[in-house]
């Protein structure tokens, strides 16, 4: 069973911060969202519990603290259907770090239907890490991307960790806007079955990683768009209880001999000893 984030705990972490509650809204509708939204002094912006299927990333968010922040915790919101729109990416000038968990209604974090990013297109400090947690209804990372975008260019570090629902991390054309993704993890997805999927036939993969860490994905069958992609294009890698997945010895299955050895051993040793004694 997993265990639940203490929303207390994070109440009192935040407390212990120098937090200072953020008026994003106008009084129309500050009764809906009060309180549900926290920003300290280093340009951490807390976003948690908000339950209302509602669209939040809209036109009446304040633009000068939005500018102030520098890393986005999304956390416990039960209704979202989704994080970002690219509305809110324009606005988001200085955002380094996102991290998403524990929202049960979550289907995408990055949908940029509108067309998005040209106005922070040229801006130097963009997205460079991406957590993402505890997402059990995420069918997609991003959606409506297009090629031209420069909004994900210097996206480094990328986590995704008990997302069920989700069947690959993302398409080639999603990973040809990722050229500076070094480090990826992906762990405890039940339903991933690659890493990279095609959306037409004539796209091509060709993006290498300095880390990859593949744990506990028990559908994962392949890497690449097609069946026989399974080599990493990483120089380390790490893979670990990925059951369909070839080349492989999956590292449990190595404990389980390591163990059933000892067991055998320790037998073998009290029937010479009763044979012995007897």
């Amino acid at each position: 069973m997993r265990t639940l984030p203490s929303a207390l705990q994070r109440m009192l972490e935040l407390q212990e911060c120098n937090v200072r509650k953020v008026d994003f809204f106008n009084s129309a509708q500050h009764h809906l969202l009060d309180g549900k939204f926290s920003l300290n002094t280093n340009g951490i912006l807390d976003v948690t519990g908000i339950d209302e299927p509602t669209e939040i990333w809209h036109n009446q968010l304040e633009v000068g603290c939005l500018d102030k922040v520098t890393f986005m915790r999304v956390q416990c919101c039960g209704k979202l259907s989704s994080v970002v729109s690219s509305k809110l990416m324009q606005r988001l000038h200085n955002i380094q770090g996102l991290e998403v968990w524990w929202c049960d209604s979550l289907e995408m974090i990055f949908d940029l239907q509108e067309g998005g990013c040209a106005d922070v297109a040229e801006k130097e400090t963009l997205i460079t890490q991406l957590e993402l947690m505890y997402l059990p209804k995420l069918t997609h990372i991003w959606k409506n991307i297009s090629q031209q975008t420069h909004c994900f260019e210097n996206l480094r570090f990328l986590t995704v960790q008990h997302c069920d629902n989700l069947r690959y991390i993302f398409t080639i054309s999603m990973a040809n806007v990722l050229v500076n993704l070094i480090d990826l993890t992906v762990e405890h997805c039940e339903k991933v079955e690659k890493i990279v999927t095609r959306e037409n036939e004539e796209e091509i993969f060709s993006q290498e990683f300095d880390t990859v860490n593949l744990i506990n994905l028990p559908s994962l069958v392949c890497f690449g768009p097609d069946v026989n992609d399974t080599e990493i294009p990483a120089e380390e890698t790490t893979v670990s209880r990925c059951l369909k997945f070839p080349g492989k010895t999956p590292i449990i299955y190595l404990q389980v001999f390591d163990e059933l050895k000892k067991a055998t051993s320790l037998l073998n040793f009290l029937a010479i000893h009763l044979t012995y004694y007897s």
